[in-house]
Protein backbone atom coordinates (compact mmCIF):
# COMPACT_ATOMS: atom_id res chain seq x y z
CA UNK A 1 0.00 0.00 0.00
CA UNK A 2 1.25 3.25 -0.80
CA UNK A 3 1.55 5.86 1.76
CA UNK A 4 1.13 9.77 0.83
CA UNK A 5 2.67 12.26 3.16
CA UNK A 6 1.69 15.82 3.07
CA UNK A 7 2.98 19.00 5.28
CA UNK A 8 0.30 21.62 6.30
CA UNK A 9 1.27 25.33 7.51
CA UNK A 10 -1.92 26.79 9.69
CA UNK A 11 -1.85 30.44 10.03
CA UNK A 12 -4.82 32.18 12.20
CA UNK A 13 -7.09 34.63 10.03
CA UNK A 14 -8.22 37.19 12.65
CA UNK A 15 -9.89 39.11 9.66
CA UNK A 16 -10.05 38.52 6.16
CA UNK A 17 -11.96 39.79 2.72
CA UNK A 18 -13.33 38.33 -0.46
CA UNK A 19 -13.31 40.85 -3.06
CA UNK A 20 -15.01 39.68 -6.62
CA UNK A 21 -15.06 41.71 -9.83
CA UNK A 22 -15.27 41.64 -13.02
CA UNK A 23 -12.81 40.88 -15.82
CA UNK A 24 -12.52 44.54 -16.89
CA UNK A 25 -12.64 45.96 -13.13
CA UNK A 26 -9.76 43.72 -11.78
CA UNK A 27 -7.15 46.37 -11.91
CA UNK A 28 -9.12 48.42 -9.40
CA UNK A 29 -8.90 45.95 -6.67
CA UNK A 30 -5.93 47.29 -5.69
CA UNK A 31 -7.07 51.03 -5.27
CA UNK A 32 -9.81 48.77 -3.36
CA UNK A 33 -7.42 46.84 -0.91
CA UNK A 34 -5.19 50.26 -0.28
CA UNK A 35 -8.61 51.59 1.19
CA UNK A 36 -9.89 48.59 3.06
CA UNK A 37 -5.92 48.63 4.89
CA UNK A 38 -7.15 52.03 6.03
CA UNK A 39 -10.42 51.49 7.32
CA UNK A 40 -9.14 48.24 8.89
CA UNK A 41 -6.78 49.81 10.73
CA UNK A 42 -8.80 53.17 11.70
CA UNK A 43 -10.54 52.89 14.82
CA UNK A 44 -13.74 55.62 15.38
CA UNK A 45 -12.83 58.05 18.23
CA UNK A 46 -13.13 61.52 19.40
CA UNK A 47 -11.29 65.01 20.01
CA UNK A 48 -12.24 66.07 23.67
CA UNK A 49 -10.78 69.36 24.38
CA UNK A 50 -11.03 70.89 28.05
CA UNK A 51 -10.17 74.58 30.22
CA UNK A 52 -9.26 74.83 33.72
CA UNK A 53 -9.90 78.82 34.81
CA UNK A 54 -7.61 79.61 37.67
CA UNK A 55 -7.06 83.75 38.75
CA UNK A 56 -4.02 83.93 36.76
CA UNK A 57 -3.57 80.73 34.77
CA UNK A 58 -5.80 79.54 32.02
CA UNK A 59 -5.72 75.80 30.74
CA UNK A 60 -6.80 74.33 27.31
CA UNK A 61 -6.43 70.64 27.21
CA UNK A 62 -7.03 68.72 23.76
CA UNK A 63 -6.98 64.72 23.67
CA UNK A 64 -7.94 62.35 21.33
CA UNK A 65 -10.19 59.42 22.57
CA UNK A 66 -11.49 56.60 21.37
CA UNK A 67 -15.37 55.72 22.09
CA UNK A 68 -14.85 53.10 24.37
CA UNK A 69 -12.89 55.41 26.67
CA UNK A 70 -15.26 58.51 26.47
CA UNK A 71 -16.71 58.08 28.97
CA UNK A 72 -14.29 57.44 31.47
CA UNK A 73 -11.76 60.56 30.23
CA UNK A 74 -14.85 62.79 30.92
CA UNK A 75 -15.05 61.63 34.14
CA UNK A 76 -11.39 61.82 35.34
CA UNK A 77 -11.18 65.31 33.75
CA UNK A 78 -14.07 66.56 35.57
CA UNK A 79 -12.59 65.65 38.86
CA UNK A 80 -9.58 67.13 38.29
CA UNK A 81 -11.58 70.99 37.91
CA UNK A 82 -11.54 70.96 33.94
CA UNK A 83 -14.80 71.98 32.13
CA UNK A 84 -15.87 70.55 28.68
CA UNK A 85 -15.95 72.40 25.57
CA UNK A 86 -19.11 72.62 23.63
CA UNK A 87 -19.02 70.91 19.77
CA UNK A 88 -20.18 72.71 16.99
CA UNK A 89 -22.21 70.92 14.47
CA UNK A 90 -20.45 71.16 11.22
CA UNK A 91 -20.28 68.81 8.15
CA UNK A 92 -17.01 66.57 8.31
CA UNK A 93 -15.69 65.36 4.81
CA UNK A 94 -14.63 61.72 5.71
CA UNK A 95 -17.99 61.06 7.09
CA UNK A 96 -20.86 62.53 5.14
CA UNK A 97 -22.47 59.88 3.22
CA UNK A 98 -22.50 60.17 -0.65
CA UNK A 99 -26.03 60.71 -2.12
CA UNK A 100 -26.10 58.04 -4.66
CA UNK A 101 -29.07 58.23 -7.62
CA UNK A 102 -31.20 56.11 -8.73
CA UNK A 103 -30.39 53.20 -10.94
CA UNK A 104 -32.38 53.50 -14.13
CA UNK A 105 -32.16 50.44 -16.68
CA UNK A 106 -33.10 50.75 -20.66
CA UNK A 107 -35.95 48.92 -21.82
CA UNK A 108 -35.46 46.80 -24.62
CA UNK A 109 -37.97 44.99 -26.34
CA UNK A 110 -37.43 41.59 -25.15
CA UNK A 111 -36.96 42.65 -21.49
CA UNK A 112 -39.56 43.58 -19.33
CA UNK A 113 -39.53 47.20 -17.45
CA UNK A 114 -38.48 46.81 -13.84
CA UNK A 115 -38.87 48.94 -11.21
CA UNK A 116 -36.09 51.82 -10.43
CA UNK A 117 -33.77 50.83 -7.94
CA UNK A 118 -32.66 53.38 -4.95
CA UNK A 119 -29.83 52.93 -3.48
CA UNK A 120 -29.94 55.00 0.40
CA UNK A 121 -26.34 56.52 1.18
CA UNK A 122 -24.79 54.95 4.26
CA UNK A 123 -25.55 55.27 8.09
CA UNK A 124 -23.91 58.35 9.57
CA UNK A 125 -21.29 57.38 12.07
CA UNK A 126 -20.50 58.12 15.27
CA UNK A 127 -16.90 60.04 16.18
CA UNK A 128 -13.99 60.20 13.51
CA UNK A 129 -11.11 57.92 12.24
CA UNK A 130 -8.19 57.63 14.29
CA UNK A 131 -5.19 55.99 12.78
CA UNK A 132 -2.02 55.29 14.55
CA UNK A 133 0.54 57.93 13.94
CA UNK A 134 -2.01 60.72 12.14
CA UNK A 135 -1.97 64.26 13.25
CA UNK A 136 -4.91 67.04 13.61
CA UNK A 137 -3.25 70.71 13.35
CA UNK A 138 -5.01 73.01 16.09
CA UNK A 139 -6.40 76.78 15.46
CA UNK A 140 -7.04 78.70 18.38
CA UNK A 141 -8.72 82.12 17.91
CA UNK A 142 -11.69 84.49 18.88
CA UNK A 143 -10.75 86.33 21.82
CA UNK A 144 -8.27 83.95 23.26
CA UNK A 145 -4.76 83.46 21.71
CA UNK A 146 -1.89 81.69 23.07
CA UNK A 147 0.21 82.23 25.58
CA UNK A 148 4.01 83.67 25.36
CA UNK A 149 5.13 80.90 28.29
CA UNK A 150 3.40 78.46 26.75
CA UNK A 151 6.41 76.20 25.77
CA UNK A 152 4.79 74.92 22.86
CA UNK A 153 3.05 77.59 21.15
CA UNK A 154 4.89 76.61 18.05
CA UNK A 155 3.97 73.55 17.45
CA UNK A 156 0.12 73.20 17.16
CA UNK A 157 -0.40 69.34 16.28
CA UNK A 158 -2.23 66.78 18.28
CA UNK A 159 -0.79 63.31 17.59
CA UNK A 160 -2.68 60.26 18.21
CA UNK A 161 -0.45 56.82 18.96
CA UNK A 162 -2.59 53.58 19.72
CA UNK A 163 -0.14 52.22 22.20
CA UNK A 164 0.03 55.59 24.00
CA UNK A 165 -2.29 55.25 26.98
CA UNK A 166 -2.98 59.14 27.03
CA UNK A 167 -3.22 61.39 23.85
CA UNK A 168 -3.48 64.81 24.55
CA UNK A 169 -1.44 68.68 24.32
CA UNK A 170 -1.98 70.72 26.83
CA UNK A 171 -1.53 74.57 26.15
CA UNK A 172 -1.30 77.83 28.11
CA UNK A 173 -3.64 81.08 26.77
CA UNK A 174 -4.78 84.36 27.69
CA UNK A 175 -7.39 86.91 26.74
CA UNK A 176 -6.58 89.21 23.71
CA UNK A 177 -5.11 92.77 24.67
CA UNK A 178 -7.99 95.27 25.50
CA UNK A 179 -8.62 98.78 25.50
CA UNK A 180 -9.77 98.64 29.27
CA UNK A 181 -13.04 96.79 28.81
CA UNK A 182 -12.98 94.19 31.04
CA UNK A 183 -16.49 94.02 31.16
CA UNK A 184 -17.49 92.02 28.32
CA UNK A 185 -17.33 88.04 27.61
CA UNK A 186 -14.38 86.43 25.81
CA UNK A 187 -15.54 84.20 23.43
CA UNK A 188 -12.88 81.21 22.04
CA UNK A 189 -12.84 79.04 18.88
CA UNK A 190 -10.76 75.62 18.41
CA UNK A 191 -10.67 74.22 15.60
CA UNK A 192 -8.94 70.82 14.52
CA UNK A 193 -7.96 69.90 10.98
CA UNK A 194 -7.12 66.86 9.19
CA UNK A 195 -5.07 65.59 5.98
CA UNK A 196 -6.84 64.02 3.35
CA UNK A 197 -5.15 61.15 1.24
CA UNK A 198 -3.88 63.72 -1.94
CA UNK A 199 -2.80 66.37 0.84
CA UNK A 200 -5.92 68.77 1.06
CA UNK A 201 -6.58 70.44 4.41
CA UNK A 202 -10.12 70.07 5.97
CA UNK A 203 -11.72 70.60 9.02
CA UNK A 204 -13.10 67.77 11.11
CA UNK A 205 -14.09 69.40 14.69
CA UNK A 206 -15.25 73.05 15.11
CA UNK A 207 -15.56 73.94 19.31
CA UNK A 208 -16.30 77.33 21.10
CA UNK A 209 -16.87 78.59 24.62
CA UNK A 210 -17.62 81.41 26.87
CA UNK A 211 -15.21 82.23 29.49
CA UNK A 212 -17.28 84.84 32.40
CA UNK A 213 -16.40 88.42 33.08
CA UNK A 214 -15.86 88.15 36.34
CA UNK A 215 -12.82 85.29 35.27
CA UNK A 216 -11.75 88.12 32.97
CA UNK A 217 -11.41 90.71 34.85
CA UNK A 218 -9.30 88.26 38.11
CA UNK A 219 -7.19 87.63 35.31
CA UNK A 220 -6.33 91.31 34.00
CA UNK A 221 -6.19 92.88 37.18
CA UNK A 222 -2.96 94.17 37.86
CA UNK A 223 -2.24 94.74 41.79
CA UNK A 224 -0.79 98.21 42.71
CA UNK A 225 2.64 98.25 43.62
CA UNK A 226 3.27 98.96 46.97
CA UNK A 227 4.72 102.96 47.92
CA UNK A 228 8.24 103.10 49.86
CA UNK A 229 8.25 104.76 52.97
CA UNK A 230 9.35 107.90 52.73
CA UNK A 231 13.12 108.15 54.30
CA UNK A 232 12.98 111.18 57.07
CA UNK A 233 13.93 114.55 56.71
CA UNK A 234 17.66 115.86 58.38
CA UNK A 235 17.62 118.97 58.98
CA UNK A 236 21.17 120.29 57.57
CA UNK A 237 22.98 121.62 60.46
CA UNK A 238 22.39 118.38 62.62
CA UNK A 239 24.43 116.69 59.45
CA UNK A 240 27.20 119.04 59.72
CA UNK A 241 27.15 118.70 63.54
CA UNK A 242 27.75 114.79 62.91
CA UNK A 243 30.80 115.64 60.26
CA UNK A 244 32.57 117.82 62.50
CA UNK A 245 32.25 115.66 65.59
CA UNK A 246 35.24 113.21 65.91
CA UNK A 247 35.00 110.26 68.15
CA UNK A 248 38.34 110.29 70.31
CA UNK A 249 40.58 107.07 69.34
CA UNK A 250 41.43 105.16 72.65
CA UNK A 251 45.20 104.40 72.58
CA UNK A 252 46.46 100.53 72.79
CA UNK A 253 46.16 99.16 76.60
CA UNK A 254 49.29 97.85 77.70
CA UNK A 255 50.24 94.31 77.85
CA UNK A 256 49.85 92.36 81.23
CA UNK A 257 52.34 90.66 82.20
CA UNK A 258 51.62 87.44 83.74
CA UNK A 259 52.91 87.03 87.05
CA UNK A 260 53.66 83.90 88.46
CA UNK A 261 51.11 81.38 89.96
CA UNK A 262 51.14 80.87 93.64
CA UNK A 263 51.84 77.56 95.20
CA UNK A 264 49.01 75.63 96.63
CA UNK A 265 48.98 73.36 99.28
CA UNK A 266 48.67 70.58 96.98
CA UNK A 267 51.91 71.48 94.95
CA UNK A 268 54.29 72.06 98.10
CA UNK A 269 52.85 68.72 99.70
CA UNK A 270 54.08 66.76 96.33
CA UNK A 271 57.27 68.70 95.87
CA UNK A 272 58.31 68.97 99.59
CA UNK A 273 60.90 65.72 100.59
CA UNK A 274 59.34 63.47 103.43
CA UNK A 275 62.76 62.19 104.10
CA UNK A 276 66.08 63.08 105.36
CA UNK A 277 69.01 62.88 102.32
CA UNK A 278 71.08 60.48 102.67
CA UNK A 279 74.67 61.23 103.07
CA UNK A 280 77.26 58.89 102.49
CA UNK A 281 80.25 58.33 104.10
CA UNK A 282 83.65 59.28 103.02
CA UNK A 283 86.19 56.14 102.10
CA UNK A 284 89.98 56.26 103.34
CA UNK A 285 92.40 55.34 101.03
CA UNK A 286 94.11 51.68 102.26
CA UNK A 287 97.53 51.72 102.82
CA UNK A 288 99.52 48.49 101.98
CA UNK A 289 103.18 48.38 103.62
CA UNK A 290 106.12 48.54 101.01
CA UNK A 291 108.93 45.51 101.31
CA UNK A 292 112.73 46.69 101.62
Amino acid sequence: MRQHILDFLLFPFFSYCVALATPNRKRRLLECFAHMEREKSAIRGEILPFIHIQEKTWTLWIECVPNERVNKVLDKRQKEGFLRIRKTDLPIMTDTPKKVEPVAIRKTSKSRPSPKVVVEGAKERVGIDLVSGSAFDIEICGDIKLSEEDPGHVNLRLQYHSRVPENYRRFIVEPVPMEDDFSRVCTGFIKCYASGPSGERFCVRHFDFDIETSAVRAYLHVEPEAEPEPEADVEPEAEALEEKIEVPVSPPSPKQVKGSRPNTASFVRLTTLTKPPRISKPTLPQFRPTQY
